[in-house]
């Protein structure tokens, strides 16, 4: 028995849902991850502080930095679109240890440090 169009583009359409939560558990992760990281940052340079070592710095930023980030399509009321549903925007508060420090991690950063790929400088 073979597929008709309609099943295919079914089939096509369950799996692209499939992929789409996969995807927004990974950022799930991987914002808890960052959120981890920066905490595990703070920690060592607090330590690092008292025994006189050199602070941990965060990442230098590089080309890629929004790679993961631009790949969505925003809408203009603050919402993302995919695939006709809309999930609301998310503002994350980051406390600042030390205002000389660029920002901490990015997606990308972390994405390199999972997969075990060089980071540029």
């Amino acid at each position: 028995m073979s597929k008709s169009l309609q099943e295919w583009l079914q089939e096509g359409t369950d799996l692209y849902d499939i992929a789409v939560a996969e995807y927004h558990e990974l950022e799930k992760q991987l914002a808890e991850l960052q959120e981890q990281m920066l905490a595990k940052r703070i920690e060592i340079n607090e330590v690092a502080k008292i025994v006189g070592k050199p602070l941990m710095q965060p990442p230098s930023p590089t080309e890629n930095e929004t790679t993961l980030t631009q790949e969505t399509p925003h809408a203009t009321n603050g919402t993302a679109s995919t695939n006709g549903t809309t999930a609301q925007a998310v503002e994350v508060e980051v406390e600042v240890v030390d205002k000389g420090q660029s920002a901490p991690y990015t997606l990308s950063s972390i994405a390199r440090a999972l997969t075990g790929k060089p980071t540029r400088r």
